[in-house]
């Protein structure tokens, strides 16, 4: 287990690495759902999904190349998120962290740790909860640290989709279809595709379409 300057030394470098870049790297497989859409650092991106839609597959996929890369991601707020999912998809779960939720810190809490942890991590993802609590603010920061802040918002329907949180870009899951593994008792979903809807800053509904 790393101690805590380690840790801060692994996250730094990491920086370093990715310093250069104006773009957060993304993996072949959701850069074929983007159909060449760039997510630019210091963007505030908003995933909204369909329960089971394949949302939280898609935020998986964004952790996949940052994470190979050296770059340091932080999820808070999202207690029902799996990240053995991410592990499955190729991402390096020593360098996504994030806060136990049997330890039920209140929204309140975890928006302070979320605004502190864009002062060093490349991304970091929180519930739409955790950003309505103010999310200029965090815009603001992510914009001035370089960071990619992701917002994920559970809706029920596109109709009802809410704009509350300001975004660079907006990313519709709109379904999915998945098969399972060899085994079925295995419980993992390893060949599908998933629909994904592009709204940009200035859009006001769902646009470019990729799958």
């Amino acid at each position: 287990m790393q101690t805590h300057p380690e840790l801060a030394a692994s996250v730094q470098k990491g920086l370093e690495n990715f310093s250069e870049s104006k773009i957060l790297p993304t993996c072949e497989r959701l850069q074929d759902a983007l159909k060449g859409i760039s997510i630019r650092r210091g963007s505030t991106v908003v995933v909204h999904a369909l329960p089971a839609s394949g949302g939280y597959t898609l935020l998986s996929l964004l952790l996949v190349e940052p994470s190979l890369e050296g770059i340091y991601s932080a999820v808070l707020g999202l207690g029902d998120y799996n990240f053995s999912l991410a592990a499955h998809l190729g991402a390096d779960l020593s360098r996504v962290v994030t806060i136990d939720p049997k330890l039920k810190f209140s929204e309140r809490e975890l928006a302070q740790a979320a605004f502190a942890l864009l002062d060093g991590f490349g991304v970091v993802v929180i519930s739409g909860g955790i950003a309505s609590l103010n999310s200029p603010r965090f815009s603001a920061k992510a914009r001035q640290k370089g960071a990619t802040l992701v917002v994920v918002e559970n809706s029920s329907s596109l109709q009802g989709i809410s704009y509350r949180i300001k975004a660079d870009l907006r990313l519709f899951v709109a379904r999915s279809s998945w098969r399972l593994s060899n085994s079925v008792s295995s419980g993992i979903l390893t060949e599908g595709e998933i629909t994904v809807q592009v709204l940009g800053r200035m859009e006001h509904r769902p646009g470019r379409q990729a799958s």
